[in-house]
């Protein structure tokens, strides 16, 4: 599937590099608009402020210079609007708002087919998505599930097959994808959450991941499940994880949290020190938690002295970090 979950560090200003299973690629660019080079190839991805979105297109070297040079969102290539029907004459004009900066009449523009072409019920849904207008974003994307509407459709492939979303798994991790099947799941059960819907992200989320292996999903499932406090959820759901990048680390502390919940503190502190073997390209923020529930076991378990070094440690990194400052004093 079209899933991107890349680590990103900045070598400078205006410098980056992106560490991914395919391997490392190098960003260079200004903000909202990059040209990569790595191992699949050479892409200028170009954002749109304000909207969460952003366009990647590979290159050939033939092109490359020209490409860059007008590093911008991609208009229609479509010859004239004679040769489009009117549904993709919208879409045409929904992306050229967008390239323009006006998300707004993009939105229009979406809004206006969204009932008749799924590509633009997506892109109609995360705009409104990012207006905080969960209700009717849930309205669009709602059908396309329930509907079982195979995507992308040759509209979707024509005209938005370059187009990447970025949407939130965790308060700590997010997922660049395609507008597939995989982001409108994530996406709704999003909005489900924000909304307080909870049982209704788990129920759509657990129906998705029957059939789709993804860690980003996984991810979600766990922090819904912790959420409600269903412990015996989060350990069959994440006890086959890998320690492999950002989202598996935070997917591996919900497993020793859930280990913890059920009494389990030595399993927890195993759990917890598998998720610290790998510390390069990780989250400081994401170590630091697996630190600290390792730390709270090691208490548990009457092992004073792991615990306090280990909160000593953090508490040297951050002293405001959850209550180290108070456990270090009471160690």
């Amino acid at each position: 599937m079209p899933l991107r979950f890349n680590k990103r560090i900045s070598l400078g200003k205006f410098f980056k590099v992106n560490l991914g299973k395919s391997g490392a690629s190098f960003s260079v660019g200004i903000p909202g608009a990059h040209f990569t080079t790595g191992t699949s190839g050479n892409r200028v991805t170009v954002g749109i402020p304000g909207t969460g979105l952003s366009y990647t297109q590979k290159l050939d070297e033939k092109k490359k210079r020209s490409k860059i040079k007008d590093s911008a969102l991609p208009v229609s290539t479509a010859s004239s609007p004679s040769s489009t029907s009117p549904l993709e004459n919208e879409i045409i004009s929904g992306l050229n708002a967008l390239h323009n900066g006006d998300a707004a009449t993009a939105l229009g523009h979406f809004k206006k087919v969204s009932a008749d072409e799924p590509g633009a019920a997506i892109m109609a849904a995360y705009l409104l998505a990012r207006q905080n207008e969960n209700a009717k974003a849930i309205a669009l994307l709602k059908p396309i599930l329930k509907n079982d509407v195979k995507i992308p459709t040759p509209l979707m492939i024509q005209h938005t097959s370059d187009v990447r979303l970025e949407i939130a798994i965790t308060p700590n991790v997010s997922a660049t994808l395609a507008a597939n099947a995989l982001a409108v799941a994530l996406l709704l059960a999003e909005l489900y959450q924000n909304n307080d819907e909870v049982d209704k992200a788990i129920s759509l989320l657990e129906e998705v991941d029957r059939n789709v292996d993804a860690s980003p999903l996984t991810l979600s499932l766990c922090e819904l499940y912790a959420g409600q406090d269903l412990w015996d959820e989060v350990i069959a759901c994440a006890k086959k994880t890998e320690n492999a990048d950002d989202v598996t680390l935070e997917t591996l502390i919900w497993y020793g949290r859930a280990m913890q919940e059920k009494g389990l503190q030595q399993a927890a502190a195993d759990v917890f020190t598998d998720a610290l073997k790998k510390k390069k390209n990780r989250s400081p923020l994401l170590l630091r938690e697996a630190m600290y529930w390792r730390a709270v076991s090691y208490h548990r378990m009457g092992n004073t002295a792991k615990a306090f070094g280990e909160f000593q440690k953090i508490y040297a990194d951050d002293p405001d970090y959850r209550d180290v400052a108070m456990r270090v004093t009471k160690l």
